[in-house]
């Protein structure tokens, strides 16, 4: 017999030794273990499992079937309605739902995750339930349904209040983004020139804007259009920002050029979002709903009372002496607190049948069992719908979003002409790899430099068949060199091709750390992307220059370069998002620094100096420029997506604390709050007198859900609590937000990074001064206004210089560049790792870390067992 993958086996076809390790496993589950002590030795007999692969479905949404299912290593994709609801880490046990449901529908779809194949043990529980209206079965024998029901309902009931904290965050990740994407989405507009039936409102804000920030009053008799504004706003710009006021480089100036617009229109779409209706935003709150917890408690007092009403007082005497009707009362069997919404089962079927004269006690009360198990399964189905659309709506946040998108057509046609330049680069390269056996690209899936492995693009060139070959590959390293800013000024094509090194890496392959602090690294086609540890920061613009002696800080040595530290940077090749056919290679660029012409003569003559030295260096600050208006755009985006999601923890504490709060507002905050909710809702509250801040939730709460049954008359009851609950959390945020706003602001305040160009001018002037004394301000610029630094006007600062201190104090300066754009980087990954932290979802399916424990090891010995009845089979 031999053994496949994506197949299920018999336990006992692996002998006695995987029957023992499999039933120990059972016992490691409360409800395993209890199906286990009620059924013995008839489940393991009746145990399957199979090695998974990536992709396989282990259940399906919308199935049959009544199985439960152990994951037992790597992890699994809980999938609803398509969307990715949360990742199962293993050792988790699933499939429990659908043996108290009575058609057995499967109501999410579970999917092995990306990565390791999964070893899934099949236990087939369902086959052992008997139906209740089986009347040739004894009442006695019906402890085992009974028993099996209360721990399904246990577990159903465990996991719907832990991961209840997957709402809550994710709620919180879409009201942190709300008003961030908005403005994004209205800075879409202006940029693609859409025209929107805005009100007054909206325009009043635009004519003052261009007057109090631009001195510009909007022309007389010129009607109100969004293309009439962008053009004021770009004439603006033209006059105020020439490029011959620039003395950087072309991509210097654009870069500059579209942060500055970028900053003009993202502030005039903050202004214009606060006085658009809701219903004209882009993205509106009423898109997204939350499932009440409330409605759990509702449901399970509706189907205590419809069984005590129409089954027990119907059918089944209460016993006398025993029966006391406030023992009935369903709200004594929930919780307090943070365990309000908790039923306990047990508790109530002990009542039962104390106060009851039940006939077939266990029947009833397996029934009872199974009914509450199937409401907490209703409304776990419910959450994760709820999950499932905030996932879409973040999705489609997410794609409506396009930062950058008024460049993006002609990036998109400049990324096009190098598509075409690259593939010209690829053949040259197919033709040397052809002739030294292929080894251009990698060694093991490490990219490091050598002079005799990795060519010139010189080396390329000699290497194709053709002349016409020959003459593509050297015009399109040319053109792809002028594309992305790496000419070297002075240097003559035959000087230029013999600087840049370049090689090729396939998906998956890594630029250790080592390597990327001995040599600077140019991506030259996308797919190339930098990480720390084994967190992806961001995938490289084509033609970013990185690397450099900043890189090695907390490394260690250069001996450790295949060794992933979490402080660790490297450079990753990841496969393309388009299909790019067969080759789906990436192009990286070497600038050797151990080659650059100061590593082997730091006291060069004039000549040279000029010649030779000061081109590279210039065009490596000018493109470390590059990367801190670059990087500082992703850190400031990551700094503000952080301090917006702090804001809302934040909030979110005030609003729990504003609900249950009993000491009086006062009369100003009263006010303001109703002024508040009849802004949002369009609805004046019935005005009362001022009352503590738990009562007035509870009243706007009540004129919220009486709206939405007036204005959502067809929807169902829970339906119209769901949709009053969602606007009842919203409203409440923005009484916070508006009403307390300074105690919440200074709680949640978060200091902003230092402007990127301000911290490399703090540091010029300290090296400047210290040479040049009052002119320290010549040759630069570093401001909102332009961004440049030329060596030849600095260096022209004080004639008399000798060539070492001239190159010194070059290098001074480059230093300044690589250390500066290194910072921020490191900043923008502090950010993103604290971003991770505060809205990282729990998602561990383990009962507790001891007991996990154990699982694992159980699991791994099951494992070693099969692997070796596996081989030997084979």
């Amino acid at each position: 017999m031999s053994f496949q993958n994506n197949v299920y086996y018999n336990i006992s076809a692996f002998g006695p030794e995987a029957m023992v390790a499999s039933e120990a496993l059972l016992k490691s589950y409360p409800l395993t273990k209890i199906c286990l002590e009620i059924l013995g030795k008839k489940l393991p007999a009746q145990l399957e499992l199979g090695f998974f692969e990536s992709g396989n479905q282990i259940i399906k949404q919308g199935e049959t079937g009544k199985d439960l299912f152990l994951l037992c290593n790597h992890v699994a994709d809980v999938i609803v309605f398509d969307r990715v609801i949360v990742k199962m880490e293993a050792p988790a046990l699933f499939g429990d739902k659908a043996l108290i449901d009575k058609s057995a529908t499967r109501n999410a779809t579970i999917s092995i995750a990306e990565g390791d194949i999964s070893l899934i043990i099949k236990i087939p529980v369902g086959k052992f339930i008997r139906e209740s209206k089986q009347e040739e079965i004894l009442d006695a024998e019906f402890k085992q349904e009974t028993q099996i029901y209360y721990n399904l309902f246990l577990e159903i009931q465990n996991r719907l209040f832990k991961y209840a904290e997957i709402q809550k965050n994710l709620w919180t990740e879409v009201s942190s983004q709300l008003k961030m994407l908005n403005i994004q989405l209205i800075t879409n507009i202006f940029n693609k020139q859409e025209e929107r039936n805005w009100d007054a409102k909206a325009w009043q804000i635009i004519i003052k804007y261009l007057l109090s920030v631009h001195k510009f009053p909007w022309p007389k008799n010129i009607p109100f259009s969004i293309k009439t504004f962008v053009d004021i706003l770009r004439t603006i710009q033209d006059r105020t920002f020439p490029r011959k006021s620039y003395k950087g480089s072309d991509q210097n100036y654009a870069y500059h050029k579209q942060m500055i617009w970028k900053k003009w229109l993202g502030k005039v779409s903050e202004l214009v979002i606060q006085v658009l209706p809701n219903d004209q935003l882009p993205i509106g709150i009423g898109e997204v709903e939350l499932f009440n917890p409330r409605i759990y408690q509702i449901r399970m007092h509706g189907l205590l009372t419809a069984i005590e009403k129409k089954f027990m007082f119907k059918k089944v005497p209460p016993k006398e002496g025993f029966f006391q009707p406030d023992r009935l009362k369903a709200k004594i069997y929930f919780g307090k607190d943070v365990h309000e919404n908790e039923f306990n089962l047990d508790a109530y079927l002990k009542a039962l049948k104390e106060m009851f004269n039940i006939k077939n006690p266990n029947r009833v009360l397996a029934q009872v069992a199974q009914q509450t198990a199937q409401l907490s399964a209703t409304c776990e189905n419910e959450f994760n719908a709820s999950v499932s659309k905030m996932q879409h709506f973040l999705e489609k946040v997410r794609k409506l979003s396009i930062a950058d998108s008024f460049a993006e057509s002609d990036r998109q046609k400049k990324s096009n002409d190098i598509d075409i330049k690259i593939a010209t680069i690829k053949e040259g390269l197919k033709a040397y790899n052809k002739r030294v056996l292929g080894m251009s690209h990698s060694f093991g899936g490490v990219i490091r430099f050598s002079e005799t492995k990795i060519p010139i693009i010189t080396d390329v060139i000699k290497s194709c068949g053709t002349d016409l070959l020959k003459k593509n590959v050297e015009k399109a390293f040319r053109s792809t060199l002028k594309s992305f800013g790496l000419k070297i000024e002075g240097f003559s094509d035959q000087l230029l091709a013999e600087q840049y090194y370049i090689c090729q890496g396939d998906p998956s392959d890594v630029v250790p750390t080592s390597q990327l602090m001995t040599h600077y690294w140019i991506p030259i086609s996308g797919c190339v992307m930098l990480k720390k540890g084994n967190q992806e920061f961001v995938i490289l613009r084509p033609g970013t220059l990185i690397g450099g002696g900043t890189w090695e800080a907390g490394y260690g040595t250069v001996e450790e370069e295949t060794k992933e530290r979490e402080e660790t940077w490297t450079l990753r090749i990841v496969k393309p998002e388009k299909d790019t056919g067969p080759d789906k290679t990436s192009l990286i660029l070497i600038f050797p620094r151990k080659k650059l012409p100061w590593c082997f003569n730091s006291d060069p003559l004039p000549d040279d100096l000029y010649n030779k030295y000061i081109p590279i260096i210039q065009l490596l600050i000018e493109k470390y420029l590059e990367n801190i208006m670059q990087f500082s755009q992703l850190r400031d985006a990551l700094s503000k997506k952080y301090s917006n999601i702090i804001q809302v923890v934040i909030i979110e504490k005030k609003v729990r604390e504003f609900e249950s709060n009993q000491n009086m507002l006062s009369e100003k905050q009263y006010e303001k709050i109703l002024d508040l909710v009849f802004n949002i809702l369009g609805s004046n509250l019935e005005k009362r007198e001022v009352m503590s801040s738990e009562k007035l939730s509870k009243q706007i709460y009540n004129h919220i859900l009486k709206q939405t049954k007036r204005d959502f008359p067809n929807l169902n009851i829970e339906e119209q609590g769901n949709k009053a609950y969602t606007l009842w959390r919203f409203v409440q945020s923005e009484i916070i937000t508006h009403v307390f706003a300074d105690e919440a602001r200074n709680k949640a305040k978060v200091e902003p990074p230092q402007p990127a160009l301000e911290m490399v001018k703090e540091n010029m002037e300290i090296l400047l001064r210290k040479n040049f004394g009052e002119a320290y301000n010549l040759g630069y610029k570093l401001s909102d206004k332009g961004a440049y630094i030329s060596l030849k006007e600095i260096l022209n600062i004080k004639p008399g210089m000798l060539a070492n201190e001239s190159l010194a104090l070059a290098l001074s300066i480059l230093d300044i560049l690589e250390s500066c754009s290194h910072n921020i980087v490191e900043e923008g990954s502090s950010f993103q790792e604290r971003l991770k932290q505060v809205s990282s979802i729990e998602t561990e399916f383990d009962v507790n870390e001891i007991q996990s424990k154990f699982i694992l090891e159980s699991i791994a010995k099951l494992r070693n067992i099969i692997q070796v009845k596996m081989a030997k089979k084979a």
